[in-house]
């Protein structure tokens, strides 16, 4: 099974919940594909989340159809922890 098998399959499962999550590798075009699958497949009430260290999550957010709806961690590895990162828009 690839990654991305994988990421769709948490993608998937996740949808009864209202959030969709991708925690794909670090490849711009995989997680924006993975995020327009899951903003497609579940409720227009669930939110998006990813896990990203260094593609812009605004950039990722305004792939999907329900940009204000995605949210997500941003690994920083120079102080090796995961913060929480909304898109630039959110912010104001």
């Amino acid at each position: 099974m690839s990654n991305s098998e994988i990421a769709r399959v948490v993608v998937v499962g996740a949808g009864q919940m209202g959030t969709g999550m991708e925690a794909a590798m670090e490849e711009r075009e995989l997680k924006a594909q993975l995020l327009r699958e899951a903003d497609q497949a579940l409720p227009r009430h669930a939110l998006l989340l990813s896990n990203t260290a260094s593609i812009s999550l605004t950039w990722l957010a305004a792939q999907t159809t329900r940009p204000v709806q995605v949210a997500g961690m941003h690994y920083d590895p120079q102080g090796n922890r995961l913060e929480p990162s909304l898109p630039r828009w959110s912010q104001a």
